[in-house]
């Protein structure tokens, strides 16, 4: 079978197929189902090529099939809670990543999902603490995970929530490197708190860095 269904640190779901190989994967899956309506995991398979389809409304409504057939497992709570985000729907993915997250405190995806759904709703402080549990456990450290931490905390209304935004982004800079875009977002923050002597070291050093001096001058 060319799909993989894929747990890592940036995606849920790879496929080698596009919109139209989908939509003829998903016919020749319904008539297997056709021919046995018992089998649980052709819903779920189903359901995960609805899920690459955007179609989120079916890809629920196959993996509640599977899970009345006995189909569960994180991979499904995963696709589940991912649905229920993408229909703007943050309790019923909760439910979802708080399962997989029993099982498995230190679940990479269902710790992003849980705290861009925090963020959104903004309770800035839980989102800052899941992006953070992301930094710590990912096997990949990406940069944009520090950066929305650190956003997280700066929009929060903690006390000193902006050093610890900085804090963030100076842990980015040892583990990945003197990037422009941590030092760009330090140079703001501490602009924003008035430390402005802070800012220009960060942007003395991006001047250090810099091929043409012009522009960071």
């Amino acid at each position: 079978d060319k799909i993989c269904l894929a747990i890592n640190d940036d995606s849920i779901l790879i496929s080698t197929f596009d919109h139209g190989d989908l939509h003829e994967r998903i016919i020749q899956v319904t008539e297997e189902i056709s021919e046995r309506p018992d089998s649980a995991f052709l819903f779920f398979k189903r359901g995960k090529l609805y899920f690459e389809h955007k179609k989120f409304e079916a890809t629920i409504a196959d993996l509640d099939t599977a899970a009345t057939l006995d189909y569960h497992g994180t991979i499904c709570d995963l696709i589940y809670a991912k649905s229920y985000q993408q229909l703007n729907q943050p309790a019923n993915a909760l439910k979802h990543v708080a399962q997989i997250l029993q099982k498995d405190p230190f679940n990479i995806n269902a710790l992003k999902i849980k705290g861009t759904l925090l963020l959104n709703q903004k309770k800035y402080e839980l989102a800052a603490n899941q992006f953070e549990l992301v930094i710590e456990h990912a096997r990949k450290r990406l940069p944009d995970n520090y950066l929305i931490a650190a956003k997280a905390w700066e929009n929060s209304s903690l006390e000193n929530s902006t050093i610890k935004a900085i804090g963030i982004l100076k842990k980015g800079i040892e583990d990945l490197g003197p990037l422009f875009i941590f030092y760009k977002e330090m140079i703001s923050l501490y602009k924003k708190i008035s430390l402005f002597e802070e800012a220009v070291k960060i942007q003395e050093k991006i001047i250090a860095q810099a091929k043409r001096k012009e522009k960071p001058y």
